[in-house]
Formats: structure tokens, C-alpha cells, sequence
């Protein structure tokens, strides 16, 4: 009873082997001929005792690690940041405003060990996400984030609205980088004087239109007294096969400091 949790996460681990779909940055789809794959019972029992000693084994690896103890914080980043003591570091990898619904990542493993029971739960953790995508319906308010990039950028987008796949897509830039402002606020409450801030993001482009990431949010930080100590790309992404696949999106690595 004890570990229940423990072995319900573990079953989740090995959800998406055994199933017939794959998962990548693309979403979710079926595997290829997976109406020929035949997984039996003693196979899946076989994936679940090969986490589970894994699992022993890491545990026992790290038991005896200097700090055991965590607070673990379940919410919304926007409005769940903890600002009643300080922090001298944060590292965070927010969603990237790609259009991608990042609840796909994990949606077989949380149906598998019963975190979603129906459509209605579904709909509510997506409901619950950044504003980085038009999947699902939803609103996109006014933003408050101020930006001049962001300004340019979103002007051009609506310029060619006609010529994009979604047309809500303008709003949904605007509407991320104002979740995203929330959450920049929130981590400028929490700092330390000198803390910093890693956060890696990722450019996306629309009808050619790049999104400028690292360079919108330097803009909103420092107009929260977040000061931009490096802009570091740290790899190039491959946009959508309607935008050529080509490998010329950035992923960053933005490192803020409260002054």
C-alpha cells in the first residue's frame, strides 16, 4: 500500500513501449505496422520488472545523498510561484510557443495510471496549460506583456493572418508571452538581489514569420527589473515540414538576474 504510488508511476514508464503508438516533439502517432505487433501479457510483465529494478537500484544508489528533503509545489507557474521566502536560483524550460499541446507528451501514461478517467479531464489539464498553442478552443485575452519586438512581430502576423493555418494564431502569441510575463514576474518576486534565472526557450515561425523568443522575453524582463545576463543559443531546431524543415530556429538559453 505504502508504494502504490511508486509502482503506478512505474507502470506509467513503461506505457508507451508496449503500446502501439510513439511519441516525439512531433506529437503522437501510431507506429509503423503496429497492427502486427502481438504485445502479451509476459511481455508487459517482463517491461514492468525491468523498472522496477531499476527503480530499486536507483533508489539504493542515492540513499545515501546529502539532501533528501523537497517541497513539491503543484499549480500553475503564473500564479503558483512561491514568494513568501527567496530563491537564489531558478531553471526552468517553459513550453515554446510552437503550436504543439505539450499534454500529448504524456497523455498515455496519465491515462494508463488513471490520472485522466474521461474527455472532461482531459480538457481541463489542457485548459490549464500556457498559452503556446490553438488546439484546443479557448480565450486569448488582452496581453499586458510590452515588448517592441513582440509588437513588430504580432503586427506582421495579423498583416498576413489569411495566409496562416490558424487564424487565432496573432492572439496566441500575443496571450503567451502575457502567460509569460506572469510567470517572469513571479520568478522576479522570488529571487534573490543577484539570483538568477536560467530559462531555455525556443523560436517558431509562421508564413515566415519568425518568433524572436529570447529577444521578447529579455524585452519584458526589463521591465521587471530582470536584467538579461547572456541571450546563448544553444542548438538549432528544424521548423514545420510546411516551413521547409529547415534547421534554422533557435533554442536558448536566457539567463536573467534580479537587480
Amino acid at each position: 500500500m505504502v508504494n502504490r504510488r511508486l509502482f503506478r508511476v512505474l507502470l506509467g514508464n513503461i506505457a508507451v513501449e508496449t503500446s502501439n503508438v510513439v511519441v516525439s516533439g512531433k506529437g503522437r502517432r501510431y507506429r509503423r505496422n503496429w497492427q502486427e505487433r502481438d504485445a502479451s501479457p509476459d511481455s508487459i510483465d517482463d517491461a514492468f520488472k525491468g523498472a522496477v529494478l531499476r527503480a530499486i537500484y536507483e533508489i539504493s544508489k542515492f540513499q545515501s545523498r546529502k539532501g533528501k528533503n523537497f517541497e513539491l509545489i503543484r499549480g500553475d507557474a503564473r500564479t503558483s510561484i512561491p514568494v513568501r521566502r527567496k530563491f537564489d536560483l531558478v531553471v526552468t524550460s517553459p513550453p515554446y510557443p510552437n503550436s504543439f499541446d505539450y499534454t500529448d507528451v504524456y497523455n498515455v501514461e496519465l491515462w494508463v495510471c488513471g490520472y485522466l478517467k474521461s474527455y472532461a479531464d482531459n480538457r481541463k489539464l489542457r485548459m490549464r496549460t500556457l498559452r503556446s498553442h490553438v488546439q484546443i478552443h479557448r480565450k486569448f485575452d488582452i496581453p499586458n506583456a510590452k515588448s517592441k519586438i513582440l509588437e513588430d512581430v504580432v503586427e506582421q502576423l495579423k498583416a498576413t493572418r489569411l495566409n496562416l493555418w490558424n487564424k487565432k494564431i496573432p492572439e496566441m502569441i500575443e496571450s503567451y508571452f502575457a502567460d509569460m510575463e506572469a510567470v517572469l514576474c513571479g520568478i522576479q518576486k522570488s529571487l534573490t538581489v543577484g539570483g538568477r534565472a536560467y530559462v531555455v526557450v525556443g523560436d517558431s515561425r509562421y508564413a515566415g514569420i519568425r518568433i524572436p523568443v529570447a529577444d521578447i522575453l529579455s524585452e519584458i524582463s526589463a521591465g521587471l527589473d530582470l536584467r538579461t545576463i547572456t541571450k546563448n543559443p544553444c542548438r538549432s531546431m528544424r521548423g514545420s515540414p510546411q516551413q521547409g524543415s529547415r534547421a534554422d530556429l533557435k533554442e536558448t538559453l536566457l539567463i536573467l538576474s534580479r537587480t
